[in-house]
């Protein structure tokens, strides 16, 4: 999100090291690599060894399961990188699979579940909570492309106009001001990404899924692409209790050509609704799909935002920050703005 940040030498306050200086998010994601390496090494899979249990919020303490999101964790890694360094992420994609790691596959959702206890709620959920639901209606951006899909998605993450019962949006940057009253548009599901014990995806079945789609097209494994893509999108329909068959099948809408941006595309309309942050991430990195420049952009009209500049907080009190970027400046992995 910011490119460069404090990393190797932060943390270290009590050391005296209170302005700590920014390292290259290159050499951040080389350090992650390693870390998660260190990671992997502590976990024992022997029937004697002791297990968080239901400590675990996530894995319930299935250490293989852990070992699968470590491997993936990596993969996500090198792929987030593969346009800025394509040689770095080949070498770590072929070593993942020389060394016989397995990723997170169907079913496998990393997944972070809420309740209606008190400070124990969803966090969309309490932050809307704080003021009012009525922020949040569908952009015709995704709304389109599901629709003219047929995409069965759709009912998952919208909830209809409560006015005229249809799926209705807005173009992006319109406020309901300007095009309307809040109950003319459809909103995001109340049950499952606007609700007090909605989960959130830490990461996915279908991410990962499609990650190993993309290394195998690139030819950095000996994968069968197809079948990966196929389930990949396959699960991310069976999210949402739909059957993804006649849509990648022959002649379907979503049937796979051999081409990254079939993968990019899907991969991006899957984040929809639970993922947000990764859809902005992957379309920075990709270009896919073609976005629509809000129509009300700030504070740069007729841009697009690439990252996020660095807090006041950090700005004020640590002399090392960088000159302060443009939003429209590309980080160091997107190669594609």
């Amino acid at each position: 999100l910011y490119d460069k940040v404090p990393y190797t030498e932060a943390l270290k306050g009590k050391e005296g090291m209170v302005a700590a200086p920014f390292d290259n998010g290159d050499a951040v994601y080389d350090d992650l690599i390693l870390k998660i390496d260190e990671a992997l090494g502590w976990i024992d899979l022997s029937a004697s060894a002791i297990t968080p249990g239901n400590d675990d919020l996530i894995y319930s303490g299935d250490m293989e399961q852990w070992q699968k999101f470590g491997n993936t964790l990596k993969l996500k890694i090198y792929i987030r990188q593969a346009l800025a360094r394509p040689e770095v992420a080949q070498a770590g994609i072929a070593s993942l699979y020389t060394n016989g790691a397995n990723f997170l596959g169907t079913g496998d959702d990393a997944f972070v579940g809420f309740s209606a206890n008190v400070h124990n709620e969803n966090p969309l959920w309490q932050e809307l909570n704080q003021t009012t639901f009525e922020n949040l209606v569908a952009s015709n951006t995704s709304l389109d492309d599901l629709k003219n899909a047929g995409d069965p998605r759709l009912d998952g993450l919208y909830d209809p106009s409560p006015d005229n019962g249809q799926y209705i949006g807005l173009d992006q940057g319109i406020g309901t001001q300007d095009g309307g009253q809040f109950d003319d548009y459809a909103r995001p599901d109340n049950t499952t990404i606007i609700n007090r014990t909605a989960g959130v995806s830490l990461m996915t079945d279908y991410e990962s899924l499609f990650m190993q789609a993309e290394a195998a097209a690139r030819g950095w494994s000996t994968e069968n692409d197809k079948a990966l893509y196929d389930a990949a999108v396959s699960a991310s329909f069976a999210f949402w209790g739909d059957d993804a068959s006649g849509f990648i099948g022959a002649g379907g809408d979503y049937e796979y050509d051999g081409e990254l941006e079939t993968i990019y595309y899907q991969k991006w309309l899957a984040f929809n609704g639970k993922q947000g942050m990764e859809g902005w991430i992957e379309w920075r990195r990709t270009g896919v799909p073609d976005l629509p420049i809000s129509l009300q952009g700030r504070p740069l009209p007729n841009t697009f935002p690439l990252r996020l500049i660095w807090p006041i907080t950090e700005r004020s009190a640590n002399p090392n920050v960088p000159a302060v970027t443009s939003v429209d400046t590309p980080v160091w992995w997107d190669t594609t703005y």
